[in-house]
Parts: C-alpha cells; sequence; structure tokens
C-alpha cells in the first residue's frame, strides 16, 4: 500500500496525523467525526509555501508598485513604491498584514477578477524567488501538499485562512494546493457592479471586507466563512496560536500542528515570531498537545517542483562567500 504522506520522515508526527484521520474517519469508531464537521484549516505564509525574505504577496506587490507612474501614486502608495523601486525588501518584511493588503487593494483597483487572477498567475509564473532563484509558485510545501490531498481523499473540507489579501491565494490555490477558491477565508477586497460598454463587470475598489491581519482575525474569517470550528489546523507563527487554540478548544477529536522553520540549509531557520514570548511558544504548544513539525527532521523533502532549488542556492551562496 502507497504511504499517505511520502515526503514525510517515519516518526512520531506522520504517525500521530495519520492516527487521528483513522480514529475520526472509522465509521462506528468512538472518535468518528461525520464528513461535513471534518474541517481542516491552514495558514498560508510560512505553512503551504516559503515566506522568507518575505512573503509572495510581498513581492507581488512590490511589482504592482514599480509599475505605477510617479504622477498616479497616491498617500498611501508614495512611500512604498519608493522603497520598491530601492527594491528595499525589509520595508515591505516590516509591514503589518492590513498594510500589505491595502497597498495590495490600492495597487489593484480598477481591474476585474479575471484580470487580477492573471496578473497574480503571471507574477507566480515567472518572479523569481532572491534566494532560491525559481519562481514562487514553486516554493510549495510538498509534504503539506501531501498532507491536504490525504485529508482530502479521508473526506475532509480543507480550507485556506490567510492573514493577508484573499485574493491574492485564491488566485492559485486551486492551481497550486488543491484548495477551491470558495475554501479561502480572509479579509477580501470590496467590488462595485457596473455596466461598462454592454458588458456587466465586478470592479476591485481600494477598500477591504473584513479586517485583515492574524490573531483573533483568523478565527473571526473561520466563523464567518465556515461557520464550524475545525478538528485540524496547521499554522507556523504566534498570529496562529488563536486559530490553533480554538480548535483544540472543541468537544470533538482534534489535532493541531505547528511548523517549525529550523532548518537553514534547505529552506530556513527562524523562531515562530518575536520577542520573549516567541523564545516559549515551542515549548508551550507541546504543553497545550499540539504537535511541533520540524522541517529539519520531519521533512524528507521540503518544496514541489524545485528540488534543485536548495542545491541552486547553496551554489550562490559559495560562490558569494569566495568572491566570485
Amino acid at each position: 500500500m502507497r504511504k499517505p504522506l511520502p515526503s514525510w520522515v517515519d516518526g512520531a508526527v506522520s504517525e500521530q496525523i495519520v492516527n487521528f484521520v483513522r480514529r475520526v474517519t472509522k465509521l462506528g469508531g468512538p472518535s468518528y467525526v461525520p464528513p461535513d464537521e471534518r474541517v481542516a484549516v491552514f495558514d498560508s505564509d510560512g505553512t503551504l509555501w516559503c515566506e522568507q525574505p518575505a512573503s509572495a504577496l510581498a513581492f507581488f506587490v512590490m511589482q504592482r508598485l514599480r509599475e505605477i507612474p510617479k504622477d498616479c501614486a497616491d498617500s498611501l502608495t508614495r512611500d512604498a513604491r519608493h522603497a520598491a523601486l530601492r527594491d528595499d525588501v525589509a520595508y515591505f518584511r516590516g509591514l503589518e498584514l492590513d498594510e500589505l493588503s491595502l497597498l495590495l487593494a490600492h495597487t489593484n483597483a480598477g481591474l476585474t477578477p479575471e484580470q487580477f487572477v492573471t496578473q497574480a498567475h503571471a507574477f507566480l509564473g515567472s518572479a523569481l524567488h532572491p534566494r532560491f532563484g525559481v519562481p514562487f509558485g514553486r516554493l510549495t510545501y510538498r509534504p503539506m501538499l501531501e498532507l491536504l490531498a490525504f485529508l482530502h481523499a479521508k473526506a475532509f473540507r480543507t480550507f485556506i485562512v490567510t492573514g493577508g489579501g484573499a485574493e491574492f491565494v485564491r488566485a492559485s490555490s486551486e492551481e497550486l494546493y488543491g484548495v477551491p477558491r470558495d475554501r479561502v477565508a480572509g479579509a477580501a477586497v470590496d467590488y462595485t457592479f457596473e455596466r461598462l460598454g454592454g458588458k456587466i463587470l465586478v470592479i476591485r475598489t481600494r477598500s477591504l471586507v473584513g479586517d485583515a491581519g492574524e490573531g483573533a482575525a483568523k478565527v473571526s474569517s473561520i466563523q464567518q466563512r465556515i461557520g464550524r470550528r475545525p478538528i485540524f489546523a496547521v499554522g507556523n507563527s504566534l498570529g496562529d496560536r488563536p486559530m490553533l487554540e480554538y480548535t483544540r478548544a472543541g468537544t470533538q477529536p482534534s489535532l493541531c500542528l505547528l511548523i517549525n522553520h529550523d532548518d537553514p540549509t534547505r529552506e530556513y531557520a527562524y523562531a515562530p515570531g518575536v520577542g520573549e514570548e516567541a523564545q516559549t511558544f515551542l515549548q508551550d504548544a507541546i504543553e497545550r498537545g499540539w504537535s511541533v513539525v520540524s522541517m529539519r527532521s520531519d521533512f524528507r523533502r521540503i518544496f514541489v517542483g524545485a528540488d534543485n532549488a536548495r542545491r541552486e542556492s547553496a551554489a550562490r551562496d559559495a560562490r558569494l562567500a569566495r568572491g566570485a
């Protein structure tokens, strides 16, 4: 029989995932959960794909800002446009998600949904990651795709709960993750209904519907979009803590996974937050009964469609170290 999670190392975490799914799907078993209630939620950045040195959304916003003529920049986009022209990744990495979401709305106002999807697809298929040198769309995590497929096969309903622009994730969620766009929750842009040239259209505005951001905003998105408490949740940061807590606090069996980025060679190594609270977060997660997933120890492979990314990056780093 084919292993359900071939890119996961055989160990405690992968075994816990498989056993949990078997328990809640065993008809007549004491932990059985009906299909309609098998809700699984996944964070996006840093959980399903690479988010360093900044998120794919940040790099997309940077590209769109560079395309704005100087005389068309408004008070919100002016400073950000200058940072994008300087290729100042640190500036965008330091933005709060609500600020980044507003920049996304401003830089794409006036587009139809179809035009926006075209822009997003073009970016994900051609813009290269600064370290790995492959398109951002190829830096999804292979083990997470296998986990999503495993849950789909067991009649789970999977959702992506993003703290940033939901439409950017929706533009590629089905293609990259097999998650339909109507199963992406998070702050979304508002639209206007218009008749132009005999056509009926909806046009993107500069306003958001819902709260962008992490923390409690994600739990609100789950309730507003899904209307059920999840039994399976995956995140990678302090901003995902309320989502994991909410999942764990339910009356049904549940499983929460926290992705720990601890592989500087194949990906990156960084704490799940900043400050003193971040230093104790991993231990706190274990005490709460969550499963901590070590990228270094639990993933046989990391990226999908970018098998040479690590070797290419290592070669570039070596050349830089030699002064080449």
